[in-house]
């Protein structure tokens, strides 16, 4: 039998749609900033808040809950995790990280014309893609801060392919590239292999990024406008919603390397999700 969304009872709607409603969530962390951070990552035990274009980080411990703040030597556009490390990618090539006599710069070789329209490490090779020639190019990490020559990465694409339609990716073993039309197109080794198409309740109106790791069965969404976190599994069948009134100036998240913690920066407050 089929049912229309108005014929469910209001007490099995969330277990239809696998949502939980939290009414009043406390925040892990208040953080007194005169701005707002723009991005959150974690890496390792830290919680590194930013905002592109600024050389202003912010740093909570999830342990001990204490913070400090540092700068960069230049703006950066955002953070790249490499083995125990963490780099600072600035437009248009330089990767920047801290060393015992300070902060040092490197230089990546780009191909002519090219323009990174966003990043990524996968086990500390590194990925950038340019969404105005559709090129991905990796460099692959040969330890001591030092990297390859870059490797055009893309050997096959979906027909038509636009890659100015991207809005966010993630890595895992594949690329999974999020769309303006909030379907996702996964790519392993170079080659496309399918195209997710959401099919669940509340339809997702304006997913703003997706994000997975290594060995993890699910992928995660944010959807500022619904104020809410989406996991699904790598097919797109829905696992878990998050939801709540107090969502309401999502910007970023972050999870933890098994994927049972959530980060949710919203505004100045960032909130802890366990699954």
């Amino acid at each position: 039998r089929q049912y229309k969304v108005s014929q469910i009872e209001p007490q099995n709607f969330e277990k239809w749609t696998n949502l939980a409603r939290i009414e009043n969530p406390v925040p892990f962390y208040q953080i007194e900033k005169e701005k707002e951070p723009e991005n959150i990552m974690l890496f390792e035990d830290a919680l590194y808040l930013y905002s592109a274009g600024s050389k202003d980080v912010f740093n909570i411990n999830t342990t001990e809950k204490t913070d400090t703040s540092f700068q960069i030597s230049r703006d950066f556009n955002f953070i790249l995790p490499v083995e125990e490390d963490i780099l600072f990618f600035a437009s248009p090539d330089i990767l920047l990280f801290i060393t015992e006599s300070g902060w040092q710069e490197k230089n990546l070789q780009l191909p002519a014309g090219f323009n990174f329209s966003r990043g990524n490490s996968y086990f500390s090779d590194l990925y950038f893609l340019d969404e105005n020639k559709c090129e991905i190019i990796k460099y692959r990490y040969l330890g001591n801060f030092e990297w390859s020559a870059l490797q055009k990465w893309f050997k096959s694409k979906k027909s038509g392919e636009n890659c100015s339609q991207i809005k966010s990716m993630a890595i895992d073993s594949s690329f999974w590239f999020l769309n303006q039309d909030n379907s996702v197109d996964n790519y392993y080794k170079g080659n496309y292999q399918k195209t997710i198409k959401f099919d669940f309740f509340p339809a997702p109106e304006n997913i703003s990024k997706v994000e997975t790791k290594a060995n993890l069965p699910y992928l995660y969404f944010l959807e500022p406008a619904k104020k809410r976190i989406i996991v699904t599994d790598k097919e797109g069948k829905i696992f878990k919603q998050f939801q709540s009134d107090k969502f309401d100036n999502l910007n970023d998240f972050t999870i933890s390397d098994d994927g049972k913690i959530i980060w949710l920066l919203n505004g100045r407050e960032v909130y802890k999700i366990e699954l």
